[in-house]
């Protein structure tokens, strides 16, 4: 007798540690939309994540670029371009995130959409915000006298270089 109550006190300990289990299981699935792995699922929304996760590597070098731009020069049109490279940045950001939730969606109710309208857009955009900013840089570098942003002093020190070196002879003979 005393060993079946301790049987069943221990199966029925046992049978709520696996309800209990089996609870938070399914609490975790709801909260992390967990599905099945039928077909390619789990292979299109990786892909997916892949896809937005090289969006977001191109959106930080944009970012990264024009901070760059703007920081390491001392004209106006410069500090336009590099600005307009984070605006681009941050657009690219906004336009990655929407189409990875959206494609997301789509591929839980087992649905694709192709994205050529928003590829074109994004790359005329892109395309634009370039060449903009590559005339910016080059007006701005006109505008100086067509000299280095960095090297307008060693261009300066080179001609007080061969100055010096000219004295140095002249002192000489």
């Amino acid at each position: 007798s005393d060993n079946t109550d301790l049987e069943k006190g221990r199966s029925l300990d046992h049978n709520d540690k696996a309800s209990a289990r089996t609870r938070a299981r399914k609490a975790l699935e709801k909260v992390f939309g967990l599905e099945n792995n039928e077909g390619s699922t789990a292979r299109d929304h990786l892909a997916n994540e892949r896809t937005y996760l090289a969006w977001m590597r191109t959106c930080m070098s944009l970012i990264g670029f024009g901070i760059v731009l703007a920081k390491f020069t001392n004209d106006m049109l410069s500090l336009i371009a590099g600005a307009m490279f984070v605006f681009l940045g941050f657009i690219l950001f906004i336009y990655s995130s929407i189409r990875y939730y959206f494609v997301m969606s789509l591929l839980k109710r087992k649905k694709f959409a192709a994205n050529s309208w928003g590829l074109a857009i994004v790359t005329i955009l892109a395309l634009i915000f370039m060449v903009v900013a590559v005339v910016l840089i080059f007006l701005a570098r006109v505008s100086n006298g067509g000299s280095d942003v960095g090297g307008g002093g060693s261009s300066g020190g080179g001609s007080g270089g061969s100055g010096s070196g000219g004295s140095g002879s002249g002192g000489s003979a």
